[in-house]
């Protein structure tokens, strides 16, 4: 695909005119046109650099097509339909770049687990779709759901001692932290496959707030667990979760964030109710208060707010769901919080505090040292994807892009690529070809040209780079098990015994 078919791919996905593409990307209308009228490297690849970046994809994913199904594209378009200037304000805070930039980390990890045969975390939880009815009373559907969970997860009744942990630990999630997300936005989550992540916003000090953390990880977890359906059928999914409204009714939100207003408000409903019943259940407040009803005051506030980690407004509206006090309780009730909120005292240590966010994800790091190490990926891909200056210099062969990006290579060319790169001693070249000659193939669900890849790459022509290569993605293709069993018998013997063993690992059991 060339970077004109790529802009204007982009503009067919989201549904916009040049001036609002242009706006999206930062740059003008007219350097926007010339760069798809043009299509000179120079005037084009800054231009479609911006745009992979919003989109969250690597450049060669545009070969892919199908920008309809990526995750950010939804969002984008919720606030493209929207109108009432909804879509300028969220390129003037630039929250599609934060959104964008954190779907691409989490697909960049979830991409290099695959090529490392690293396994994906795991959980004791599996999501499902779970629709809201529209006349369904939507606080106590998710106090149904968030008992389900604590059940699964073997919780009781108990405070959960962090949040943080739970999240990683038990649940499987990769949990990310921004310091520049706009501060209307509490946090975002992300699901593709069997990847899901969530962005906690912890700038201008909100990491210190860690009753915030707590209940903004809560509130996705339903995302993540129950709302894979709710928009629009897609496997992989972008929801961004707009920051409450002290004042304002509860579960109301502006009506500008998002295109289908009343599904969106409902399920923000369900899972601020969730994140609620999730942190404090009925029973353990039941206990709390001795089988009483608390008194509609700040004290009963406080002591909810410390024992399950909530914050006082949290603690305010929930107290107001569990016994179904009015609107004007609850507005008084707010009201004598703002006289008093001194005396609540949280303590200063916890393990959901957040102060230090790296700047490079360490996971990333990792992961994309251990692929460079073992000849999987160029020395340019991770300076690229750690944001480092690369070694040496970069040459349109090695540069800053993926090759697959600029066209479409057929399995021949590829490998013939492949072949020219390692005769000039080239091999993160090679590599690059590889991987995305492979993945472009696979991803579109053409195996009979991942084979023809393979016949045209035997391990008896190629060096052990690209042999570990092919074996690393073939483990990571479920489709291609039995093209992997007869490559890896051919590595092996082309290898020869120990070198197999160490660069393979330990021949399989089932091997035949």
């Amino acid at each position: 695909m060339t970077p004109r078919d790529a802009i204007q791919a982009a503009r067919e996905a989201l549904n916009l005119s040049w001036d609002a593409l242009a706006a999206l990307l930062g740059t003008s209308s007219e350097e926007l046109q010339r760069a798809a009228e043009t299509g000179h490297e120079e005037v084009s690849l800054p231009v479609v650099t911006a745009l992979a970046e919003v989109l969250g994809i690597e450049l060669s994913e545009f070969d892919e097509g199908s920008l309809e199904r990526r995750p950010t594209t939804a969002m984008l378009r919720s606030f493209v339909d929207e109108g009432a200037g909804a879509f300028e304000e969220m390129t003037a805070q630039g929250l599609h770049r934060d959104l964008g930039r954190f779907t691409r980390l989490v697909r960049r990890k979830a991409r290099l687990r695959a090529l490392l045969a690293r396994p994906t975390p795991t959980s004791r939880l599996e999501g499902r779709s779970v629709p809201i009815g529209a006349e369904e009373r939507v606080p106590f559907r998710a106090e149904a759901l968030a008992q389900n969970v604590r059940e699964r997860l073997s919780l009781g009744d108990a405070p959960i001692e962090s949040m943080l942990t739970l999240m990683r630990a038990d649940v499987g999630v990769d949990v990310q932290f921004s310091t520049t997300l706009w501060a209307r936005v509490d946090g975002a989550s992300v699901f593709a496959g069997a990847t899901r992540a969530v962005l906690v916003n912890v700038a201008a000090g909100r990491g210190r707030s860690w009753w915030r953390t707590r209940t903004t990880l809560a509130h996705e977890l339903c995302h993540l667990l129950f709302d894979t359906g709710v928009f629009r059928d897609n496997r992989a999914t972008l929801i961004f979760s707009p920051a409450a409204e002290p004042r304002a009714p509860r579960g109301e939100l502006p009506p500008r964030f998002a295109a289908r207003y009343d599904t969106f408000r409902r399920v923000e409903q369900r899972a601020n109710a969730f994140a609620a019943y999730f942190l404090a259940p009925r029973e353990g407040i039941r206990h709390l208060f001795h089988g009483r009803e608390p008194a509609q005051a700040p004290e009963s506030v406080f002591a909810l707010a410390s024992r399950f980690g909530l914050s006082p407004l949290t603690a305010a509206n929930h107290l107001t769901n569990l016994y179904l006090w009015s609107p004007d309780q609850r507005g008084d009730l707010l009201a004598w919080l703002d006289d008093c909120a001194s005396e609540w005292q949280p303590p200063r240590e916890h393990p959901d505090v957040v102060m230090d966010v790296p700047t490079v994800d360490p996971t990333l790091r990792e992961l994309v040292a251990e692929a460079v190490a073992r000849g999987l990926v160029s020395p340019h891909t991770r300076s690229r994807w750690l944001d480092e200056p690369a070694d040496g210099a970069r040459t349109p062969q090695e540069g800053g892009r993926p090759l697959g990006f600029w066209r479409t290579r057929s399995p021949d060319e590829a490998a013939s690529s492949v072949i020219t790169h390692l005769a000039a001693g080239k091999v993160g070249a090679a590599l690059h070809v590889l991987w995305d000659a492979f993945h472009d193939r696979y991803d579109a669900g053409d195996l009979e040209a991942c084979r023809r890849l393979l016949a045209a790459l035997p391990p008896t022509s190629v060096d052990s780079n690209v042999i570990v290569s092919v074996v690393a993605l073939l483990r990571a293709s479920p489709s291609l098990a039995s093209e992997l069993r007869v490559y890896e018998r051919a590595a092996r013997a082309a290898l020869g015994s120990p070198r197999a063993e160490a660069l393979l690992g330990a021949e399989p059991t089932d091997a035949t």
